[in-house]
């Protein structure tokens, strides 16, 4: 819930509209959800932390929408398309799962709630680098995250050691209040046209693309093309097709998608892929 909560305010603070934060995380948590369910049968004899179940579950689930939405795009209706693979992937996992027990660690745990802050962190300096009204916040988050980690087995600390991590929560605290500052003025600091100005002319051209190759690959697949009618696509279409599954029940506005979800979904999953690696590696 902490993750999901995570998407909710970050959408809400890049100016999307409630209905579509609505439909682009219930979608997506559907995605995720499903995925991670085949992950943990599959994994059962394992101990699965968050990072290992969100990052395995996005990839798997995100790409048993988009095939599936291409697979059937001709043959049913768009809202369910997408939906047939993993509905189909989800009854195999359940008829899998008798007998056995899904190790996954639980999310309100100390270890996965430190992951979580850790995720989440990165997942901001990682946008902060293109979203520049997001540095303080990223900033802040950083800090307190440093912060959540350093106080882990408190009672073996020193005074010198608990001193420097007062230092280094107050300073999280001051960089907190300043963000939230930031955030309560961002019609002042963003421009009220930024994001038409990305996308147009400013810095990423390639998002206009972006959003015709999400539109086109919905309509055709890859047998055609809006650009070059009669040709097909011949291109990395998929991530424009798994984009486009979010835009099944319901047609959100332009580039809620391309310029604002997806890069942060995307991020948020290979931070979890990359923890994960590391966790293996380090044990």
């Amino acid at each position: 819930m902490l993750s999901v909560g995570f998407f909710v305010v970050l959408f809400a603070i890049s100016g999307l509209r409630l209905i579509d934060i609505a439909v682009i995380v219930a979608l997506t948590s559907i995605q995720v959800a499903i995925g991670a369910f085949v992950w943990l049968v599959y994994r059962s004899k394992h101990q699965v932390g968050f990072a290992e179940v969100v990052g395995m579950g996005a990839t798997i689930g995100f790409a048993l929408a988009l095939i599936s939405s291409q697979l059937f795009r001709t043959v049913a209706p768009k809202s369910f398309s997408w939906a047939i693979l993993p509905l189909i992937a989800l009854g195999l996992s359940l008829m899998g799962s008798k007998g056995k027990t899904l190790n996954f660690t639980k999310s309100n745990s100390e270890s996965n709630l430190t992951e979580i802050y850790i995720l989440v962190s990165g997942t901001l300096i990682a946008l902060s680098t293109s979203w520049y009204w997001l540095i303080p916040t990223a900033l802040a988050s950083g800090v307190l995250t440093a912060w959540a980690i350093l106080r882990s087995n408190w009672s073996a600390r020193s005074r010198r050691e608990r001193y420097l991590i007062h230092v280094v929560g107050i300073a999280g605290l001051a960089l907190s209040i300043y963000a939230l500052n930031i955030l309560n003025s961002l019609e002042n600091i963003r421009n009220p046209v930024w994001w038409s100005w990305r996308f147009a002319k400013i810095q990423d051209p390639d998002v206009l693309f972006g959003e015709s190759m999400m539109h086109s690959v919905g309509l055709f697949g890859n047998s055609d093309n809006i650009f070059f009618a009669g040709e097909k696509m011949h291109y990395h279409w998929f991530s424009f097709a798994w984009n486009d599954t979010l835009n099944a029940l319901f047609q959100t506005d332009p580039f809620a998608i391309t310029a604002v979800a997806a890069p942060v979904f995307v991020i948020f999953v290979i931070m979890c892929l990359v923890a994960t690696v590391a966790a293996r590696f380090s044990k």
